[in-house]
């Protein structure tokens, strides 16, 4: 009866914030797909940004890259590929085609080349040293193609993983994801090497990320299953994959030829994008510049650790955003990428929960630059996302924020302070949860979390539209 009334009691104190705030943000539902039509999920969510002089840009930067004849050739190939492997990919490409009207191999065309060479940053915190007695995995996404960001909180298909990620709206793949078995992977990309693909149409590595999100439970699933694709040869990338589950966690470094594997049960690691690992360095085609950029955001990041175990003892949520918006003014000017740097679009710090991690787990997002946005606690528990998010508006506006204000600017004391204050609601709300979850009351600590979480985004909706305005 008590958990009942503190329940009661939060929901109304939240209710109170949003009268407050004034604020209007539309939430969509999750999609459901199991009555829908493969690919329906990713065809819902680009309807809702569909600009005409997008698409035409795309279609017309598709044509450089390729004539129609061309791709038809390779999305064949591509098709033939998949469907040897995953064929359920195969058919969400081509249905995909059909629901935008689309000539046959053009999407897959699309998904799988037209791609621009991210760089990333990426850390992992173990149970050990986390605040939060689990692990944390957070990706600094840098990028130099598309400005249309989107996150996805869905079931893909009947049989895979209810899974959160980010990435480009226009594409199907996931460079950062967790699912409700609370694993969480990303993907960097590895240094360029000598092993090149002799297959002529690979499988892409944002692809890859995403289906072993979706089904994968384990670190050790997720690892056996990258292994079976890259030593199928069928991979074109190299890669640097971060892997964490309740448990521990495990860095994979791959090429077309070759992978490697090191596991992590305490301590932190972190990856850019240089080989590290026994056995693949060799392979590396790498440059002094590449070498000096990846290796300083690394020891950038690593000295954030050090430093905040320092002074505490653990590494918190908000250690981790400070690292994301790292900017070292001296290196950058000698031409050193920062982990917070021009090209970084967006950073994700994913928290799996130990106990109930298809409901307590949270990723903290901040879609768009850093330094220009804000860190919002999303719930797996969530059943609602803003509208803004999904369709790219929500980082559009932080990329217009970051054009008007420099990267050093006095309102990013203000987003901190905000991101404190809804740090330190949502984990008290996380934790009367999961009393309430103990207690077998699941629908209600599902309803609190839901509550929480879109009192919250309207408060961050309201701060980000009057510091836009500003």
């Amino acid at each position: 009866m008590k958990l009942k009334i503190l329940y009661k009691t939060l929901i109304f104190s939240m209710g109170c914030v949003s009268m407050a705030t004034g604020g209007e943000l539309k939430f969509i539902s999750e999609f459901d797909p199991f009555c829908e039509a493969a690919g329906e999920w990713f065809v819902r969510t680009i309807r809702l940004n569909w600009e005409p002089a997008l698409v035409k840009s795309y279609r017309m930067q598709m044509e450089k890259f390729a004539p129609a004849k061309q791709r038809a050739v390779e999305a064949g190939v591509y098709h033939r590929l998949l469907c040897g492997t995953v064929p359920e990919l195969a058919s969400e490409d081509a249905q995909i085609e059909e629901n935008l009207g689309w000539a046959t191999g053009d999407f897959t065309f699309f998904n799988n080349t037209f791609y621009r060479k991210p760089g990333c940053t990426t850390w992992m915190v173990m149970p050990d040293v986390s605040a939060y007695g689990s692990a944390m995995l957070h990706k600094n996404r840098d990028y130099t193609g598309q400005f249309h960001l989107t996150v996805r909180l869905c079931r893909t298909a009947p049989g895979r993983y209810r899974t959160f990620s980010a990435g480009d709206l226009w594409n199907t793949g996931s460079g950062c994801a967790i699912n409700e078995k609370g694993l969480m992977i990303a993907q960097n990309d590895g240094e360029n090497t000598l092993d090149q693909s002799s297959v002529p149409v690979t499988v892409g590595s944002a692809m890859l990320t995403r289906f072993v999100a979706e089904q994968c439970a384990t670190v050790d699933e997720a690892v056996a299953m990258l292994r079976k694709f890259y030593t199928q040869g069928i991979m074109r990338d190299n890669d640097i994959y971060s892997i964490a589950d309740r448990n521990g966690g495990a860095i994979v470094e791959a090429t077309p030829r070759r992978l490697a594997e090191a596991r992590l049960t305490s301590g932190f690691e972190v990856r850019a994008n240089n080989f590290l690992l026994p056995g693949m360095r060799s392979s590396g085609g790498r440059t002094r510049s590449a070498l000096l950029n990846g290796d300083n955001r690394r020891y950038e990041a690593c000295e954030g650790l050090f430093t905040a175990l320092g002074v505490n003892g653990k590494i918190t949520a908000r250690d981790m955003w400070a690292i994301a918006r790292q900017r070292n003014t001296e290196d950058e000017q000698k031409g050193l990428r920062q982990v917070c740097g021009p090209t970084t679009l967006y950073g994700m710090t994913l928290l799996a929960d130990c106990d109930y991690p298809e409901v307590l787990s949270v990723v903290f997002v901040a879609l768009g630059p850093p330094r220009h946005t804000v860190f919002l606690p999303i719930p797996m528990a969530a059943n609602t996302l803003p509208e803004k998010l999904i369709s790219g508006s929500w980082g559009a506006r932080s990329f217009a924020l970051r054009e008007r204000l420099a990267q050093e600017h006095e309102q990013l004391l203000d987003i901190e302070r905000l991101e404190q204050r809804l740090l330190d609601d949502f984990l008290t709300a996380r934790e009367s949860a999961r009393r309430l979850l103990h207690a077998g009351y699941r629908a209600d600590a599902v309803a609190l979390l839901n509550t929480v979480f879109r009192e919250q985004a309207v408060m961050v909706d309201d701060f980000l539209s009057r510091l836009a305005a500003f």
